[in-house]
């Protein structure tokens, strides 16, 4: 009878040991795969690192430059007015800073408020327009007829038009056939001194 739980002690460890080894060898092998599969995901971070951005990443960063706000016009924004003359070739400037009204506009707002004129430039420092204008610059003079006179002109700086500077009580009707017809379509000259020479040379 001794022997016999004896040997039912025995048949106990050893299906005890059995348990314990097939435990023991299923635990290894799970560790093993999930040491594996968490060595693959480093090696896929490592790609990304090397240059490679995430989708997410990407996605981020496309939104971030699609939200990037417009230059706007400021308090300090340099105006810069610039009119080309087509008849002499000349350009004018005029600068000034930006008015309330201007402050805190866009390209295509000041593009609403300035109808007449292209803008060329257009940054938060500086704003550049320009305007092409068929006649002359204000630094040249126009010898015109005006009822039966010679009178004397000159272009005003926004192009609409010209300003009368004097009327002479030369006739028209007494002058030259060449120079009565040249007076009654325009003379451009660059100077006053330039005029009064002209004239002069009529009356002698």
């Amino acid at each position: 009878m001794f022997i016999t739980k004896k040997r039912g002690k025995g048949v106990v460890l050893v299906l005890f040991l059995m348990i314990l080894g097939i435990v023991i060898g299923y635990s290894y092998g799970y560790l093993i795969e999930k040491f594996r599969d968490k060595g693959s995901g480093n090696d896929e971070l490592q790609i990304n690192k090397a240059g490679m951005l995430p989708d997410s990443m990407e996605n981020i960063t496309l939104d971030k430059q699609a939200i990037e706000p417009p230059e706007v016009v400021s308090a300090e924004t340099l105006f810069v007015f610039r009119r080309h003359y087509k008849l002499c070739g000349h350009d004018k400037e005029h600068e000034r800073y930006a008015t309330l009204e201007e402050v805190g506009l866009p390209e295509d707002e000041v593009k609403l408020l300035h109808p007449e004129w292209r803008i060329t430039e257009f940054s938060s420092s500086r704003v550049l327009l320009t305007k092409e204008i068929d006649g002359s610059c204000p630094d040249h003079y126009l010898i015109k007829e005006k009822d039966g006179y010679v009178a004397v002109f000159q272009s005003i700086e926004n192009g609409e038009g010209v300003l009368m500077l004097c009327q002479t009580r030369m006739n028209v009707a007494f002058l030259e056939t060449d120079t009565r017809n040249q007076v009654r379509e325009g003379i451009i000259v660059d100077s006053l001194e330039d005029v009064e020479n002209l004239i002069e040379s009529w009356d002698s």
